[in-house]
C-alpha cells in the first residue's frame, strides 16, 4: 500500500517564510525588510499561520515580537523544512545549470576597502569558483540567500552555524597627522574630545565605550557627527574632518602611507570579524578553499584570535 502525504493537512507554506524570519529577527518589519516584502504582507502570513493552526505564535513585548510556547515548538520544524527545500533547489541548480557562485556576504567598508581589492588573488587560484560578492548592510548572516559571510560577532553563533575568526574587532582611534597638529596640548587619550568626531550610525555609542574604557567621561557636548558606513567615515577622516574609530583592517593602506595615524595606544576588543557558514551547507568544498585563502591573507592580523 502507497503512503500519501496529507498535504490538505498542511498550513500554508508560503507563510512559514514569515513566520521564520520573523522568529528569528524578533520582528515583523525587519522580516519584511529580508524577504523583500511589506510589513503588512508579513502579518498576513503570520494571521494565515495562526489561524490555519489555530494558535498564537507571538507576543509582542515593546517593539520585539517574541515567540510563544507553540511558536518554540514549531520554529525548528519550519526551519529544518525550508532549509532542506533549499537544499533540494540548490542541488537541481547544480544539475541543470550553470555552477552557482559562491554568495559571500560582508559590510560595505569590509567589501569597499578590504575584500574587493584581493579577491583577484582567489579567482586566479580557484579559477572554476565564480564569486558573487554582496556589500550588503545587513548586520546578520542571510544564510538564506548567502553561502558564507564575513561578519563582526561579539560572541560564537548557534550551533548550526560554523565561524572561523580572522582578526579582532577593535575600536582604535585614527586621523590625519595634520587634525592631530591642532591639538594644542600633547596627544593623550584624553586630549582627543578637543578634535572633532566622527560615528557609524549602527555605532553610535563606541566612542563613550571607548573613552570609559580609557577612564574617560564621555563628554555629552562633543557629540559625534554620525554617518552611514565606516568607508565614508573613513573618507572623512582622510579629508582631515574628524577621528574615526577604525575596528579592523580597513585603513591598513593610508596608516602604511602615513596619510592616516594611531596616535593613542588604548584599544577596546569587542570580538571577532570571522567566517560564518551553515554546518549543513551543500558548498563546503568551496567555502573550505576560500576558507584557506582567506587564513592565508589574514595570518598577520590574527593576533588575539
Amino acid at each position: 500500500m502507497s503512503k500519501h502525504l496529507h498535504f490538505r493537512r498542511l498550513p500554508p507554506l508560503n507563510s512559514l517564510k514569515g513566520f521564520e524570519s520573523t522568529a528569528r529577527l524578533n520582528s515583523a518589519s525587519r522580516a519584511a525588510e529580508e524577504l523583500h516584502i511589506t510589513p503588512p504582507a508579513i502579518t498576513h502570513q503570520i494571521q494565515s499561520l495562526e489561524q490555519s493552526l489555530g494558535v498564537d505564535l507571538f507576543l509582542r513585548v515593546g517593539r520585539k515580537l517574541i515567540l510563544t510556547d507553540a511558536g518554540k515548538t514549531l520554529y525548528p520544524y519550519a526551519l529544518q523544512a525550508l532549509s532542506e527545500v533549499r537544499k533540494g533547489v540548490e542541488a537541481l541548480s547544480n544539475n541543470i545549470n550553470e555552477p552557482m557562485p559562491l554568495r559571500i556576504q560582508t559590510y560595505v567598508t569590509a567589501a569597499i576597502r578590504w575584500l574587493a581589492p584581493r579577491i583577484s588573488r582567489f579567482q586566479q587560484r580557484h579559477p572554476d569558483i565564480q564569486i558573487k560578492l554582496d556589500g550588503s548592510a545587513s548586520w546578520q548572516f542571510d544564510d538564506e540567500h548567502e553561502d558564507v559571510g564575513i561578519i563582526f560577532l561579539e560572541r560564537p553563533p548557534e550551533e548550526e552555524f560554523c565561524w572561523h575568526p580572522l582578526f579582532p574587532y577593535q575600536l582604535i582611534p585614527t586621523c590625519t597627522p595634520e587634525l592631530l597638529n591642532r591639538l594644542n596640548s600633547p596627544a593623550s587619550a584624553k586630549s582627543i574630545m578637543e578634535l572633532p568626531l566622527i560615528s557609524v550610525h549602527t555605532e553610535e555609542q563606541y566612542w563613550e565605550m571607548w573613552l570609559g574604557s580609557a577612564g574617560i567621561g564621555f563628554d555629552k557636548l562633543n557629540r559625534p557627527l554620525t554617518v552611514d558606513t565606516l568607508a565614508s567615515a573613513l573618507e572623512m577622516a582622510l579629508n582631515h574632518e574628524g577621528v574615526v574609530l577604525t575596528n579592523g583592517p580597513f585603513a591598513q593602506r593610508e596608516l602604511q602611507q602615513g596619510s592616516l595615524v594611531q596616535p593613542f595606544g588604548h584599544k577596546l576588543l569587542l570580538g571577532h570579524w570571522g567566517v560564518i557558514y551553515r554546518r549543513d551547507t551543500p558548498r563546503l568544498q568551496h567555502i573550505n578553499a576560500f576558507l584557506d585563502w582567506l587564513t592565508e591573507e589574514t595570518r598577520h592580523l590574527q593576533t588575539d584570535c
